[in-house]
């Protein structure tokens, strides 16, 4: 079983590697909008949306990611933060 720490918002992340689209699965609906950011390996953001509270999946078209390995950090006031790798590789 996971161990699941207070403050620890779980998701899945498909598909990885991705080309053009990462869906985001929050398994259960936000309570409150969600920052979901995209970090390259150097901690920089490259990417930021909102999902909506709500939501139980965010689909991202077109992220404009060059290939390489990302960190994407998703934060919602109240409910925690999560992470996940992300491979990014040419289509």
């Amino acid at each position: 079983s996971d161990v699941v720490h207070p403050g620890t918002l779980r998701f899945a992340l498909y598909p990885n590697p991705a080309v053009n689209k990462i869906t985001i699965d929050f398994r259960e609906p936000l309570t409150k909008d969600a920052v979901v950011r995209i970090h390259n390996l150097q901690g920089a953001v490259v990417s930021e949306y909102i999902a909506g509270a709500g939501s139980t999946v965010f689909t991202i078209e077109n992220p404009g990611l060059t290939q390489g390995i990302y960190l994407v950090r998703v934060s919602a006031n109240g409910s925690g933060t999560g992470s996940r790798k992300l491979v990014v590789t040419g289509n």
